[in-house]
C-alpha cells in the first residue's frame, strides 16, 4: 500500500484507509500487549468505571477505523494531500503509543495527563480538519467522548 493509494477519494480509498488504521491498531497492540508495555491495572476505584477488556478493544478498533474514515473524508472534500491530510494518522499514532508515554496504567498521574493530552490533540486535529470538512471534524467526535469519558475516570474515579 503507497501513499498514492491512500490518497484516492473513491470508495476502494476509504477502505484502504480504514483497514491501514485497523491493522495499525492490531499489530500495534500485539506488539504492545507482547512487550508488556501496557502496564499494570488500574486501582480499584478507577477500575469499576473500565468496561471489559475486549470491549475496550473493540472501542479503539472502531475508534481507529473512524481515523481511517477521516482522513478519506478530509482527502474527499479538499483535494488537500498535505500535511493535514495526515493529521488524523498522528492522532492514530498518539492514541497507539499512550501506554508507552504514560507507563501504562502503572502511573494513574501519567495516565491522566496523558488522556489530557491526547484529547486535546484530538479537539486540536478536528477544529483543524473542521475548517474546510465537517465531516471529517465529526468523524472523530466518538474519539474525544472516549477521551472525556477517560479523563472522568482518571479523574473523578
Amino acid at each position: 500500500m503507497t501513499a498514492a493509494s491512500l490518497n484516492r477519494t473513491d470508495s476502494t480509498g476509504l477502505w484502504l484507509n480504514i483497514a491501514a488504521l485497523v491493522a495499525l491498531v492490531l499489530v500495534g497492540n500485539a506488539l504492545i500487549f507482547g512487550l508488556g508495555a501496557d502496564g499494570g491495572a488500574l486501582p480499584p476505584e478507577q477500575a469499576r468505571w473500565v468496561p471489559p477488556g475486549p470491549l475496550v478493544g473493540a472501542i479503539w478498533v472502531v475508534q481507529f477505523a473512524l481515523m481511517g474514515a477521516a482522513r478519506w473524508l478530509w482527502l474527499r472534500d479538499t483535494h488537500d494531500h498535505g500535511w493535514r491530510a495526515w493529521l488524523p494518522v498522528a492522532l492514530a499514532a498518539i492514541c497507539l503509543a499512550f501506554p508507552v508515554y504514560t507507563g501504562g496504567l502503572d502511573s494513574p498521574a501519567a495516565g491522566a495527563i496523558g488522556t489530557l493530552g491526547t484529547l486535546v490533540a484530538t479537539l486540536a486535529v478536528m477544529l483543524t480538519l473542521g475548517r474546510r470538512s465537517g465531516a471529517a471534524a465529526w468523524a472523530l467526535v466518538p474519539l474525544a467522548i472516549w477521551g472525556s469519558y477517560v479523563a472522568c475516570v482518571y479523574y473523578l474515579a
